[in-house]
């Protein structure tokens, strides 16, 4: 298993005291040799200008530019702006494109610095300066290849639905925490499902039943109907009962499990996987949920205590929604 990842990853860095902090990246790194998980870092290039403007506006470019060299204003009321934010955000994305390419070559790519779904084409938002799985997904888009993003951080994942929802040639999907309790509080509602954009919101305190359920019902059948060329996972642990952005209570056993699934799709209709790391931001808890989900896609055995969350009983509500899923979607 590769990771991309160097230390031009450490600049995307919103302060001491904001959940994005530079070091996220190099102490799951180090986390992960601590726990024995077998893995290579292989170097990449940033980004190009030309790679950006696959999803972002020319506008918007310019704009991220000259806060890079002022320093200021902020991108966004909610992504503060600093001095080198363009070569920081751009090394992010280059890790994605380096993880694409690893995915198709070897069968798996995995960037912890990733997952970046809350940019629009014209601004960023939500700690997202640019969308890099937008910008791979248009990249493989011009490839001719058919794409699926299947997405569990805890919030829903609105810029790629606003740009490729409507998209016969994306299969968007995402499990996230009900949008009326989290940001981005407006997108992300089950009624918003169609054939090829599914949306599967879980009642706040949802744990990994809940989450297992959902995943098993929704992913497997979607991926044998529409059969992509590529599976894009934004493997995000902010509903890991930890992290405080968010009020899902996914234990880490939740997420070695839906791991699991994932090899067993890979294993059975040989697709390549592009692994993007998105939230999770306490400390070891994020870098142990996204290392059982690698270990389960690389067979690797780690030591951790699994069950480590508890929660109510939510299952009744998530088969409600899961059912009006897939009646929406067209799934069996």
């Amino acid at each position: 298993m590769k990771i991309a990842y160097n230390e031009n990853l450490s600049l995307l860095h919103f302060g001491e005291d904001h959940p994005m902090r530079g070091d996220r990246y190099q102490r799951a790194i180090e986390r992960f040799r601590e726990l024995g998980l077998g893995f290579e870092t292989v170097d990449f290039p940033p980004a190009s200008e030309q790679d950006i403007l696959l999803f972002h506006t020319k506008d918007y470019v310019e704009k991220v530019k000259e806060i890079s060299r002022r320093g200021y204003p902020d991108i966004s009321p909610d992504t503060p702006g600093f001095k080198g934010i363009w070569e920081a955000a751009t090394w992010s994305v280059g890790a994605t494109l380096m993880a694409v390419e690893l995915a198709l070559k070897e069968g798996i790519g995995v960037n912890l610095a990733g997952g970046w779904h809350h940019a629009f084409p014209e601004t960023g938002r939500g700690f997202c300066v640019f969308s890099d799985t937008g910008i791979a997904i248009a990249r493989l888009k011009k490839q001719g290849l058919k794409v699926m993003i299947v997405d569990y951080d805890a919030h829903h994942g609105d810029g790629i639905q606003r740009v490729y929802g409507k998209d016969p040639r994306v299969i968007t999907v995402s499990f996230h925490q009900h949008p009326s309790t989290l940001y981005p509080y407006l997108t992300g509602f089950v009624e918003e499902t169609t054939r090829d954009n599914i949306n599967i919101p879980l009642p706040p305190l949802s744990g990994a039943k809940e989450f297992e359920f959902a995943f098993s019902q929704i992913v497997p059948p979607l991926v044998e109907r529409e059969a992509p060329d590529i599976l894009l996972v934004e493997m995000g642990v902010d509903g890991h009962c930890s992290c405080y952005v968010a009020n899902l209570s996914i234990s880490k056993g939740g997420y070695y499990r839906v791991g699991k699934v994932l090899a067993g799709l890979r294993e059975k209709y040989s697709i390549p996987l592009v692994m993007v790391g998105g939230g999770g931001f306490v400390y070891p808890h994020y870098a142990d949920a996204w290392a059982v989900q690698l270990a389960a896609l690389s067979g690797q055995n780690l030591s951790l205590d699994l069950d480590d969350c508890s929660s109510p009983d939510r299952m009744e509500e998530v088969k409600n929604t899961v059912e009006r899923a897939k009646k929406l979607a067209g799934l069996p």
